[in-house]
């Protein structure tokens, strides 16, 4: 019963979409949404990225308190 539910929604929902994509001024707007979701989407990889990155620069320099421990023996 329920996935009957969840398919008569989904089936509405796309119904509801593809005509709202008749309207020119709701097509727009929906690419220029589905625009700023992608470059956000694009900034949050680079970013992370960037924050993996540095994370194993930092995780590969030798630990500097067991350097200085070890000048010192």
């Amino acid at each position: 019963m329920h996935q009957q539910q969840s398919a008569i929604i989904k089936d509405i929902c796309l119904s509801l979409f593809k005509v709202f994509l008749k309207v020119p001024e709701i097509k727009a707007n929906i690419e220029d949404n589905i625009a700023d979701i992608y470059d956000d989407l694009k900034d949050d990889v680079i970013l992370k990225n960037y924050n993996d990155t540095v994370k194993e620069e930092i995780l590969d320099e030798p630990d500097s308190e067991s350097e200085d421990a070890r000048l010192f023996k």
